[in-house]
């Protein structure tokens, strides 16, 4: 499982390996929840240069 899937896309901590069956989790850092698909979507569109997204 990448990177992007732990990483925070709020506050950037990256969290511990979650298990397949992990489908949201709790930033342990800032208490954000993430459903961990958009989680992972967020993240890929900001590496890809996105730094806006609509409404975030």
């Amino acid at each position: 499982m990448g990177t992007d899937t732990q990483k925070c896309f709020c506050c950037g901590h990256i969290g511990g390996k979650k298990e397949l069956s992990i489908r949201e989790w709790t930033c342990l850092f800032c208490g954000s929840i993430h459903d961990i698909d958009v989680n992972d979507a967020v993240n890929i569109l900001v590496a890809g240069g996105h730094s806006e997204l609509n409404g975030r």
